[in-house]
């Protein structure tokens, strides 16, 4: 469930995320389901997000992770 103006590509990099969480503990994800509210005039849409649109979004929060956990390491690095 999304309350926004919009569907953006972060959403499916959230996605992504949440299902190496569900895999992680024996879940398959195969497809997922956006539900997105207008925080303006409360309309709703659907999206459906297919298992390649899953995949780029799970590559780009294990990329996005390993930037994050890389920038820590190099702040420690110059102290």
């Amino acid at each position: 469930w999304k309350t926004s103006a919009g569907v953006y590509p972060e959403y499916l990099v959230q996605l992504g995320a949440y299902s190496i969480l569900l895999e992680g503990r024996g879940d398959a994800v195969e497809e997922a389901h956006l539900c997105r509210f207008s925080k303006e005039f409360g309309n709703f849409s659907h999206h459906q997000i297919t298992g390649p649109m899953l995949s780029v979004g799970r590559q780009q929060f294990r990329l996005l992770l390993s930037a994050y956990q890389n920038d820590a390491l190099l702040k420690r690095m110059v102290k």
